[in-house]
This record gives C-alpha cells, sequence and structure tokens, in this order.
C-alpha cells in the first residue's frame, strides 16, 4: 500500500495548502507517484494546479454520491507524476449532507483505499475544524 500523509492544523493560514502542494510536487519530481487530495472548500490547491472550477466535479461528489469513485475526479498536473483530487466550494456543503449517514468519518478512507496502488504518496490539505 502507499503512503499517505494528512497535513493539518487547527489554525488557518498556517501555510497547510502551501506545504501539501510543494511536498507533493517534491515527491512527484524525485518520481513518487503522487495525489493531492484537497479537501479545503477553498480550492487553491485545485485552482492552481488544475484550473479547476465549482462546475468540475471535485471531492464533494466523491465524497456524498456513492457511485463516484476517487479516479473519477482525478486531475494531472502540469508536473510528471503528480494528480490532484479536486475541491471546489461545493464541499463546504458536504459536512451538512453527510451528518445523519452512518460511517461518515470513513467516507474518505473508504474511497481511497480503494484506488491507492504500492507506489503513491497521497498528501491531502485539511481545513481548519469550525
Amino acid at each position: 500500500m502507499g503512503t499517505i500523509v494528512a497535513i493539518s492544523n487547527e489554525k488557518g493560514g498556517t501555510g497547510k495548502t502551501t506545504l501539501a502542494v510543494n511536498l507533493g510536487a517534491a515527491l512527484a519530481i524525485r518520481g513518487r507517484k503522487t495525489l493531492l487530495i484537497d479537501m479545503d472548500p477553498q480550492g487553491n490547491a485545485s485552482y492552481i494546479l488544475a484550473k479547476i472550477t465549482d462546475e468540475d466535479p471535485a471531492m464533494y461528489s466523491v465524497l456524498t454520491e456513492k457511485e463516484i469513485a476517487l479516479d473519477a475526479i482525478i486531475q494531472p498536473t502540469a508536473t510528471e507524476h503528480f494528480d490532484i483530487a479536486p475541491s471546489n466550494l461545493h464541499l463546504a456543503g458536504a459536512e451538512i449532507q453527510l451528518a445523519t449517514l452512518l460511517g461518515r468519518e470513513n467516507a474518505l478512507k473508504r474511497k481511497l483505499l480503494r484506488m491507492l496502488s504500492t507506489a503513491m504518496t497521497s498528501c491531502s490539505s485539511i481545513p481548519p475544524p469550525r
């Protein structure tokens, strides 16, 4: 199985997205197949790396719709071996939509484990809790 790196901090503005993007790019440049999972509704990493808009499929769909697989939304970046699972503002509503579902805390884990290969490193940018 690949490696999962989660980058989180309770405070905003601490460089989580910058660290995730730079770590992902550095690993990819060194030949590691790397997936950045943007879990921040602001979607800054997604916009910078893949020019994602609010109309493009993103993490909200993966988390809220059982039939949408994580690999269905992955976009390539300009760096070889470096892909992104994008986010957008719709992700802000996922917490409310998932609130009544049993096992919601494992929704991302289930989708990620289905596709994570032995050669992949996943870096996630996670927003601060509210």
